[in-house]
């Protein structure tokens, strides 16, 4: 495995345990959300924080295809 594979591999690896992280944040927005107990604001990076995770999943698909094609 090449150089360049092994950092593509690292930062495949790291967007994982960024996606990981969102998903945390994310149940803790939908149990506040869950609860009524949460403001606009609470709403907003609700769904600010869904997009995120939407991306980064896609990001690492894509990310993944690329290492695939190699």
């Amino acid at each position: 495995m090449s150089d360049f594979q092994n950092k593509f591999l690292m930062y495949i690896d790291y967007l994982k345990r960024k996606l990981k992280r969102r998903k945390e944040s994310f149940k803790d927005l939908q149990d506040r959300l869950d609860s009524n107990t949460a403001s606009s604001l609470a709403k907003q990076e609700y769904f600010e924080t869904k997009g995120r995770i939407e991306e980064l999943e896609d990001d690492i698909d894509a990310a993944e295809g690329m290492l695939e094609k190699e």
